[in-house]
């Protein structure tokens, strides 16, 4: 699994240490949009340039906002697992809730001071 986010943005930054510890898979892998994996993505899926959210690929599949989420929150450890329990809300509601996080987590969350550890962090160019 690989997610794509915003490097830039503080929330995104903090979900990456959150993922990167509360994590049961080895397997996660995090790609900063604007680097080079992400360029081979687009290349691969150009529609995805333009969209303001999260990316996971996984498998040949790739999917954003609530889905991304929810595929994330697959892989937690429990209790944090139960996070998964808004799934049972429509898709339209959990992508609208998605959407208005995303659209004001730079207003809320201004700074950038975080330094991804490489150490705790498996980060691809």
């Amino acid at each position: 699994m690989i997610i794509y986010f915003d490097s830039d943005c503080l929330l995104c930054n903090r979900a990456v240490h959150f993922i990167s510890k509360n994590t049961k898979s080895k397997d996660i892998f995090f790609a900063p949009t604007g680097g080079t994996t992400y360029a081979i993505l687009i290349a691969r899926y150009p529609k995805l340039k333009d969209i303001d959210s999260i990316i996971v690929e996984e498998k040949e599949e790739v999917f954003t906002k609530a889905l991304a989420i929810f595929s994330i929150l697959e892989k937690l450890k429990w209790p944090l697992k139960i996070l998964f329990v808004f799934n049972i809300l429509p898709l339209f509601v959990n992508n609208y809730l998605y959407t208005c996080i995303a659209r004001n987590r730079k207003y809320f969350l201004r700074s950038t001071n975080v330094c991804l550890s490489k150490n705790h962090v498996q980060i691809l160019p």
